[in-house]
């Protein structure tokens, strides 16, 4: 028997049909070939913009967008008499790239299978995907769609399947797999004018947005664990200063290196390593005041940031 089965969506302001796409992989890739990245940079203005990439210029039309492959490695970006330098990883996970710091709204809609009656999934479903909202009055009320103003939008990084220009399809067939449920996302990042328009007059007042007044020198270069912090473990220390040099490689490769420097600062084994002698979970003649345990969470989260990000901006 078949596993598939066509949803349909159950929108908030009125019922649309809506397809479902295949779910990204949210994992690195193993293969030690150099890779490149597609960047969409995006132009939500009314009027046309110029930016420089690598010292190429490029000129992007109102509400139009320039598709550009990257390579891993170091780049700048020049725009509005200002610069901004990042580092493409070695994945090929598609990223919007925002030179404007404009708004753009991150939303789903939740699908429902034809032929099932799934209201109450549905309802606890859109409960899952509500997020804060800070109203001009100061109050906080929980809305079905975020607002984004990065200069980096990763795919991975709030899992949308629709770009800005594709627009909500009809019907599709899944894979249902194993899975008992009747219902699932499906999310797209708006830009902002296109999400008004999208909501219509079911929008209020108060949630017109406010103007994103941050600018590329505003942008702060992705930190990866500060000079002030150090373990009180000689062997744990040691591990720190290997991945903070790792991590300063990474800043400065060129495209062939790339890969081959990216795995080495990714694997947290070298940390798994000393464990024994550093943890005193593991180890209970240690000092339980050691600061290992706190200090590794802290790198191994910063490592799994990292790792979501296709590109992040250095000095």
């Amino acid at each position: 028997m078949s596993d598939y089965f066509i949803y349909y969506c159950i929108s908030m302001k009125h019922f649309i049909y809506f397809s479902l796409l295949l779910v990204l992989s949210s994992c690195d890739f193993s293969n030690e070939k150099p890779r490149s990245t597609t960047f969409w940079i995006d132009n939500p203005l009314e009027t046309p913009i110029t930016i420089s990439i690598d010292g190429k210029k490029h000129e992007i039309a109102a509400n139009s967008q320039l598709l550009l492959e990257l390579k891993s490695g170091r780049h700048s970006l020049d725009y509005n008499n200002e610069q901004i330098n990042f580092v493409v990883k070695p994945n090929d996970q598609q990223v919007i790239m925002n030179p404007t710091l404009s708004n753009y709204v991150f939303y789903n809609e939740i699908y429902s299978e034809i032929g099932k009656n799934a209201e109450e999934e549905v309802e606890r479903a859109y409960k899952a995907y509500l997020y804060d909202y800070y109203l001009p009055s100061g109050d906080t009320v929980k809305v079905p769609f975020k607002l984004v103003s990065d200069f980096f939008i990763g795919r991975y990084n709030y899992y949308w399947h629709l770009n800005p220009t594709e627009p909500f399809p009809n019907t599709a067939k899944i894979n249902k797999g194993g899975s008992n449920l009747s219902t699932a996302p499906q999310s797209k990042i708006f830009r902002e004018h296109d999400f008004y328009s999208y909501i219509g007059e079911e929008l209020a007042a108060e949630f017109r947005f406010p103007k994103n007044e941050t600018k590329l020198s505003d942008l702060k270069p992705f930190e990866f664990m500060p000079d002030s912090l150090h373990f009180d473990c000689a062997p744990a220390e040691k591990v720190l200063q290997l991945k903070r040099a790792q991590f300063d490689s990474l800043q400065t490769a060129d495209h062939s290196e790339m890969r081959a420097l990216y795995n080495r600062f990714s694997n947290q084994k070298d940390m798994s390593n000393v464990r024994n002698e550093c943890s005193p979970s593991d180890n209970k003649s240690l000092d339980p005041n050691s600061n290992y345990g706190d200090l590794e969470k802290v790198m191994s989260n910063r490592v799994s940031e990292l790792s979501e990000n296709s590109a992040f901006i250095v000095k």
